[in-house]
């Protein structure tokens, strides 16, 4: 996280998959990871962290906004519209 937030954005995917590999059922390295490929415009990654974090809690609501947008970047309209409708669920 500290390598993320200093930018170091390369090192932080790194540390994000060993913190994934140490806590497979943990959701946030894989949030983490989707939120970088976001901002590098890399949204199909991003998409599929998203995923991956979703599967380890539906529940977490950042998690389908943030692959709604991912999504929608890719222009995957009526997923978006569901993750966004899932959100509010």
């Amino acid at each position: 996280l500290c390598r993320h937030g200093l930018g170091q954005l390369d090192r932080a995917l790194e540390r994000y998959d060993v913190a994934a590999a140490l806590l497979p059922g943990d959701p946030r390295p894989f949030f983490r990871r989707g939120t970088i490929y976001g901002v590098q415009g890399r949204f199909a990654e991003a998409e599929a962290e998203f995923t991956k974090a979703l599967d380890r809690d539906p529940g977490l609501v950042d998690g389908y906004r943030n692959r709604a947008v991912a999504r929608a970047d890719q222009k995957k309209y009526p997923e978006a519209h569901q993750d966004l409708c899932d959100a509010l669920d």
